[in-house]
């Protein structure tokens, strides 16, 4: 219990992914391979990352997803430029700098791209 609060005051007391506090205890979120703790997640984050059998390439290809279908919808709609679409719903802490590419084919060099602000590759 002392390592989850811990880690829970590194974090402020929020997800390590979307940054968000939740009232419900944080789910800790481990490495399936090393089972090395990797930090603590709301339970969507939790799911999510599930979802997507924790493959960081399968998370980019759904970023590229959303990204070229937003793009269409500005393109149809006439609305406004596309970058204004690319930006998050909310405040993020993860750079989308990788996402910039029109394929969906992920490489190791795309996905080191994708780091979180103040991190090195």
């Amino acid at each position: 219990m002392e390592d989850y609060n811990a880690l829970l005051a590194r974090q402020n007391g929020a997800c390590a992914i979307c940054e968000e506090k939740s009232d419900r205890t944080l789910c800790v979120d481990h490495c399936h391979l090393t089972r090395l703790v990797r930090g603590l997640l709301c339970r969507r984050c939790n799911l999510g990352l599930g979802y997507f059998r924790d493959d960081p390439r399968l998370l980019l290809k759904a970023i590229l997803y959303l990204r070229r279908a937003r793009r269409a919808a500005v393109d149809r709609t006439s609305r406004g430029p596309a970058e204004v679409l690319d930006q998050p719903p909310r405040k993020s802490a993860v750079s989308l700098e990788a996402t910039n590419a029109t394929s969906s084919s992920v490489n190791d060099s795309a996905l080191g791209k994708l780091m979180p602000y103040g991190d090195t590759a």
